[in-house]
């Protein structure tokens, strides 16, 4: 039964993800057929907002971020890239999805998309 299940959410995936996938390799154009991207959920998709906010659990040391871009820690609980860097990346909105709490942010990243997971 687990099996099946397992076989059921490969074929969902699958599906939604040719869903996303260029119509044609030979396409000239190079505009992203998505605009922007916001991430709700939990740590695992959080991209540090609990730097920001009063927490006993942070990811702002090591081991997290040693394998990241700046190799050091960035609030995510996890030693480089999360999926939804990665999604973005795909979809060609860009390359790191920051957190909306990022004291820093421009008025391009907000348009483009934020990571609002704690």
């Amino acid at each position: 039964m687990a099996t099946f299940n397992l076989f059921k959410t490969i074929v969902v995936v699958l599906f939604c993800i040719s869903l996303i996938s260029p119509c044609s390799a030979n396409n000239t154009t190079t505009q992203p057929r998505f605009s922007d991207i916001i991430i709700f959920g939990d740590s695992i998709v959080g991209a540090g907002n609990n730097n920001y906010i009063n927490t006993l659990f942070k990811g702002n040391n090591p081991p997290y971020g040693e394998n990241y871009h700046c190799h050091s820690a960035t609030g995510r609980f996890s030693n480089g890239k999360i999926v939804p860097g990665f999604l973005a990346s795909y979809l060609g909105i860009k390359d790191m999805v920051p957190s909306f709490l990022e004291p820093n942010l421009s008025n391009d990243e907000l348009r483009t998309g934020v990571n609002v997971a704690i």
